[in-house]
C-alpha cells in the first residue's frame, strides 16, 4: 500500500489544490458526455490517453469490454450502458479494445483455462466473436490472429450494443452514436473502427457526426 499512499500525497498536496474548483463542481453530480467501456486490463487508462478530468467519461470495465446482449444472462454491462443513457444522458459510446489482450488470447485458447472456470465462463459471451474470428481469419496465426480477433470483438461488441432498445432508439434519431477503438500501448495510438468492414482510421484523422462530416 505504501506507493498508492505516496501517490494520494502527491495528489493532495500537488493536483487537488489546482483543481479544487473542478472537485467542488463534481460533488454537486455527474454530467458525462461519454460513456467508455473498456477491458480490466490495468494498462488501459482512458482519461491518460483522452487527457480528460474525472467527470467527463462514465466508464464500464468487464474482461474482454464485453457488452453481453440481455438475453444471454448477463446484465451487468447492459445495466451501465442503460444507466448512462437514460440516467446521464451521454451522447457517445466508445467501445475500446486494446493490444495484447488477454481475454481475446484465450478465447483463441480455451485450454489456457483450465484453471479459470468462472473467467472461462464469462468469456462464453465472447463466442460470437470466436464465431467471427474462425470464418473471416481462418488462414492467419500468431500475432496476426490476435490483432484480428482484438479488432473483430470491438466490432461484435458495438453491434450488441447497438441492439440494446434505449440504445438502438436514440441511435436511430440520431441522438447517440457509437464507436469502437483499439488502443495500442507500444504506440500510444487509437485506431477507430468500423463494424461492418475491415476500414480502420487513426482517432486523429476520424470525423464523427459532432463535426457534420462523415463517419469513418
Amino acid at each position: 500500500m505504501k506507493d498508492l499512499i505516496q501517490g494520494y500525497k502527491k495528489f493532495r498536496e500537488l493536483v487537488f489544490p489546482k483543481k479544487r474548483k473542478l472537485f467542488r463542481k463534481l460533488a454537486d453530480g455527474q454530467k458525462p458526455k461519454y460513456l467508455f467501456i473498456t477491458c480490466c486490463d490495468s494498462r488501459v487508462v482512458p482519461n491518460e490517453f483522452t487527457q480528460t478530468d474525472a467527470g467527463f467519461m462514465f466508464v464500464e470495465r468487464s474482461i474482454g469490454n464485453l457488452v453481453p446482449y440481455p438475453s444471454a444472462g448477463e446484465n451487468e454491462a447492459v445495466a451501465a450502458v442503460e444507466y448512462a443513457v437514460k440516467a446521464l444522458g451521454v451522447t457517445s459510446i466508445i467501445i475500446c479494445g486494446h493490444t495484447e489482450c488477454g481475454a481475446m488470447k484465450a478465447i483463441l485458447d480455451p485450454d489456457s483455462l483450465e484453471d479459470m472456470p468462472i473467467v472461462r465462463a464469462w468469456l462464453r459471451n465472447a463466442e460470437e466473436t470466436r464465431r467471427v474470428v474462425a470464418e473471416k481469419h481462418g488462414d492467419k496465426t500468431g500475432d496476426a490472429l490476435l490483432e484480428a480477433a482484438i479488432r473483430e470483438n470491438v466490432r461484435v461488441q458495438v453491434a450488441n450494443a447497438k441492439r440494446i432498445p434505449c440504445v438502438a432508439e436514440l441511435a436511430k434519431e440520431g441522438r447517440l452514436e457509437i464507436h469502437g477503438w483499439v488502443f495500442d500501448f507500444a504506440r500510444g495510438e487509437v485506431e477507430v473502427l468500423d463494424e461492418t468492414s475491415d476500414a480502420v482510421v487513426a482517432l486523429e484523422n476520424y470525423r464523427t457526426g459532432d463535426d457534420h462530416e462523415m463517419n469513418a
